[in-house]
């Protein structure tokens, strides 16, 4: 057990630090902001819906980014992890400020803080996708991702740092590595292109393109 006097600076260092009244309700605010915008996006994902005011033009299209092969995580929607990062980040900051034992916070200002570099991190990764290999940008995404760059500032910023900026960057940077180094190591799945023939294009009424094609069937080619 520490000392009662070491109890109460280690309370008052991260009150007045993470913990403080204006950055905890900071945090708790970016924290919903973006469980909701995963949310969304993991919902339309999973409904395959297309998300709301998004048309596709030469720079924004949500639908080119959310459908593009770096959406995904083992086959799953990047923003359902998403949503269990902010759930829990969300859920942790309802035990902040709260009296507990010296060993809890610091637990706690450390899991937290781990979580905050992690959204950052995986924010920088998703947004140089987009600018730089995708070329489109969904403002969904990017909305997400700015909570969690302001996240990881907040958490960088903070004047408690009893575990130093950087091991806890380089926590946040090994955790956002791993899911990069699973999408890039993730083959790309081959698609292709519906190919219909002239005259089956100018075909009316009821007629399939099974009626017209050669070959009974639709013809298949590999999109590049």
């Amino acid at each position: 057990m520490c000392p009662a006097g070491v109890s109460m600076s280690i309370r008052a260092a991260l009150t007045a630090g993470l913990f403080s009244s204006g950055r905890l309700l900071s945090l708790r605010l970016l924290c919903l902001a973006a469980l909701l915008i995963s949310a969304y996006l993991a919902w339309s994902a999973i409904r395959l819906q297309p998300v709301i005011g998004c048309s596709g033009s030469e720079l924004i299209d949500c639908e080119h980014v959310l459908n593009s092969h770096w959406s995904k995580v083992l086959g799953i929607p990047v923003s359902v992890p998403a949503v269990g990062l902010y759930a829990t980040l969300l859920g942790l900051l309802a035990f902040a400020g709260r009296p507990a034992p010296p060993a809890f916070q610091r637990l706690l200002c450390l899991v937290l803080s781990v979580g905050f570099l992690t959204a950052g991190w995986a924010a920088v990764w998703f947004i140089g996708l987009q600018v730089l290999v995708l070329q489109h940008l969904c403002p969904w995404c990017l909305a997400a991702h700015t909570c969690g760059l302001l996240l990881s500032l907040l958490a960088l910023t903070s004047t408690v740092r009893p575990f130093g900026r950087v091991p806890l960057t380089c926590a946040g940077l090994l955790l956002a590595g791993s899911l990069a180094a699973v999408q890039w190591l993730t083959p790309v799945p081959a698609t292709f292109e519906v190919i219909v023939p002239e005259y089956a294009r100018g075909a009316a009424g009821s007629e399939s393109i099974e009626d017209f094609s050669p070959f009974g069937a639709e013809e298949f080619r590999p999109q590049d």
